[in-house]
């Protein structure tokens, strides 16, 4: 079990990788040709990138090549889960490597917890740490944090993202390019 899921990762990973590559190969093509090609998975080259990846300082790389490339890159920060990889140093050293990489917007999202995945989240924390599974037990008593604990991730986000010179995006901002609507 551990090993198809480790094998999955490794896959995703490789698929990750080469999703970039292609972004970035399509916006050299559309920028010698003076055209906005369509990108990968329905991104425009030319216009803003939104990079959808679990980022860490080590995998900031991938927001910088894009915006070498001249695309406009934001980040999405997921999940960020309470009590593991939300302190105020984790957040400043993952959104300032993104905004040094490139990226003109960020987005964190919490962790959620869906049926399924919530059992064999828990069952994997319990042993490790009673206490926080009982603080997750408190917290998520449905799949998602209760909204005062999101808004407080955001805003927190949102005062380091300003800090590092970028602009924080709101989840539904975030799939949206810079100028349109977002249509609620």
């Amino acid at each position: 079990m551990l090993e198809d899921r480790v094998a999955v990762g490794a896959r995703q990973r490789r698929v990750d990788d080469r999703l970039r590559e292609l972004l970035v190969a399509e916006a050299e093509v559309g920028r010698r040709a003076g055209e906005a090609m369509a990108a990968q998975a329905g991104v425009q080259a030319g216009r803003q990138a939104v990079l959808l990846a679990q980022v860490g300082r080590e995998e900031a790389g991938g927001a910088r090549q894009l915006a070498v490339a001249g695309i406009r890159t934001g980040v999405l920060v997921a999940p960020v889960l309470p009590g593991l990889s939300d302190s105020p140093a984790q957040l400043e050293e993952v959104v300032t490597a993104c905004v040094e990489a490139g990226a003109r917007s960020v987005t964190a999202i919490a962790l959620h917890l869906r049926p399924g995945v919530r059992e064999h989240f828990m069952g994997w924390l319990r042993p490790r740490d009673p206490d926080l599974a009982d603080d997750y037990e408190r917290r998520y008593q449905r799949s998602y944090l209760p909204d005062e604990e999101q808004k407080a991730l955001a805003a927190r986000v949102r005062a380091i993202a300003e800090r590092a010179g970028a602009r924080y995006a709101t989840p539904a901002q975030a799939r949206v390019p810079a100028g349109e609507a977002v249509v609620p």
